[in-house]
């Protein structure tokens, strides 16, 4: 498991969800959100590394966009500043 999906698992434990998140569903959800912010395909396709634009229309295309909303809607009822149960985030460096 690379460092970074450890401190996203940590980051799942802290705010509760149930839902597996890792650098993969980060690129998902970033290519998302900057889609639905109006940023050109284009330039996701680029900050993804994709060579083909095509290759970053199958990748927004296969994105469960309801888990997106779920979650957006979960980290909503989260006042800012509080760590659910009391837990302090420490993530691995």
């Amino acid at each position: 498991m690379t460092l970074q999906n450890k401190n996203l698992k940590k980051l799942a434990v802290i705010t509760g969800t149930t839902k597996k998140l890792t650098t993969h569903v980060a690129r998902h959800t970033y290519a998302t959100l900057a889609k639905r912010a109006n940023i050109p395909i284009a330039v996701i396709s680029e900050a993804l590394g994709h060579k083909e634009i095509k290759t970053t229309y199958k990748y927004l295309d296969s994105f469960d966009c309801s888990t997106l909303d779920n979650l957006s809607d979960f980290m909503s009822t989260i006042p800012v500043r509080e760590v659910r149960n009391g837990a302090k985030l420490s993530l691995d460096k």
